[in-house]
């Protein structure tokens, strides 16, 4: 009984390990994701930014 205990606990451990990589590696995803999302928002903002300036340009002529 007492090895298989021995041999269960490393395996729980070794799991459990997995566990903690995968959700490190799902937020760093997530993290990904924000921040290619900032960054097409402030692309979509800056283009916007572009446009008004254009537009200024053309009445003023």
């Amino acid at each position: 009984k007492r090895q298989e205990i021995e041999k269960q606990k490393p395996e729980e451990e070794e799991e459990e390990e997995e566990e903690k990589k995968k959700k490190e590696e799902e937020e760093e995803e997530k993290k990904a994701e924000r921040r290619s999302r900032e960054e097409e928002e402030e692309k979509k903002k800056k283009e916007k930014k572009k446009k008004k300036k254009k537009k200024k340009k053309k009445t003023i002529q």
